[in-house]
Parts: structure tokens; sequence; C-alpha cells
């Protein structure tokens, strides 16, 4: 199928503008222009120069793109990103402070523009003698990478995430406040309150 030969060779980044062009207030002639553009890495000129016959066919692929709902994978263990790889947490309760107070942060923007954001913060490098820790300063590099990896793995992997977030929260509560006190015991009560106060579940990854 069409459809799932394109969702296939899309990467985050592409998915994303796809989304963000469709989310957009522009008028639909110019979203299918900047569809077009986007899934072929064509620029708006080369698109606007072909046949309408090819330009209908492309734009009949990108409405099946989004009208049919994602495919359920298998969640990612493990992904390679600017080289380097990297061990994905899918166990909430693994998570360090560090990759919560993240979390917590990049989960208030819109799920799929935050999509490789939210996955940066579940990785953690792999070694081949000990264990890997969270690399929080360099979490934007890791991100934009992210951008160039299948979206339909992180896409799966995310929402088996989020699921499992879900069912954790509460259970999760009492030993997130103590880490938190733990890792800033030098810092005001009422901060603490205010990032608990904004403890939010994940919701599941729109398709």
């Amino acid at each position: 199928m069409i459809y799932a030969i394109l969702s296939m060779n899309l990467t985050v980044g592409q998915y994303q503008e796809l989304y963000r062009i469709h989310k957009s207030k522009d008028d639909e002639l110019e979203k299918s222009v900047l569809s077009i553009a986007t899934i072929t890495s064509q620029t708006r000129w080369e698109v606007e120069e072909m046949p309408m016959d090819k330009f209908r066919d492309k734009i009949r692929e990108i409405n099946i793109l989004f009208s049919m709902p994602m495919a359920e994978l298998k969640p990612k263990s493990s992904v390679k990103v600017n080289g380097k790889k990297y061990k994905v947490c899918l166990n909430p309760r693994t998570l360090s402070t560090g990759q919560y107070i993240d979390l917590q942060h990049f989960m208030q923007e819109d799920m799929i523009l935050g999509l490789h954001k939210i996955m940066a913060c579940l990785l953690v490098p792999k070694k081949l003698f000990g264990k890997g820790t969270y690399d929080g300063e360099n979490h934007e590099k890791i991100s934009e990478g992210i951008q160039e990896l299948p979206f339909r793995h992180i896409h799966s992997t995310c929402v088996f995430f989020s699921q499992l977030w879900n069912l954790s929260i509460k259970a999760l509560e009492p030993y997130l406040r103590k880490s938190l006190k733990e890792n800033w015991k030098n810092t005001d009560p009422m901060n603490l309150q205010l990032v608990m106060d904004g403890f939010t579940t994940l919701n599941k990854l729109p398709t």
C-alpha cells in the first residue's frame, strides 16, 4: 500500500513538518505544495513545476497517510543517534530525577511536535562496562538527531512509554517526591512543591 510505504520512509522531522503544515492556517493549495515539498525533499518551485496528475497523486498519498491509523510496532529497546548507541528507558521506574524533570517540561508541548524532545529524555548512552547515565546537557543535540530517525518506530516507542507512565503515575509519586528531595536538599521547598503540583500524565500520542 502507498500509505504504508510512505509512512515507513518518513523521518520524525518530516512527519512533524507535515503535521505542522496540516495544522497551519494556510489555504489548502499552499498546504499541498508545502507537504509535497516535505516528503520529496524538493523546493516549492520544483513542486509547482510538477505535472498536475503527479501533483494529485502525491496529495492523495498524503491524505491517505493522515487518514489511516498508525501501525502499532514493537517499542525500540535501543536506538542509534548521531552515530552513538543509546538504551531506551521504557520503564518509568528506571528514570532518573533529571529525566523526570526534563520529561515534565517537554510533555507540556504538543505531543507530535515535541516527540523528538520527549524521546531524547528516555535515552541513556550504552556502555561496554557499567551503567550509562542520562546526558541532559546534550539533550538538544540528541533530540535533533532523533528527527532523522524513522517516525513509525519513535512514535510507537513513545506511545508504549506513555501507556506505562499513565499506569505508574500514582505509584511513582512517593518515589519521585523522595528522589527530588534528596537531589534538591538546598532547594526552596516551595519550588519542589511547584514541580510536584505540575505533575501531569503523558497522554497517548495522536496518530
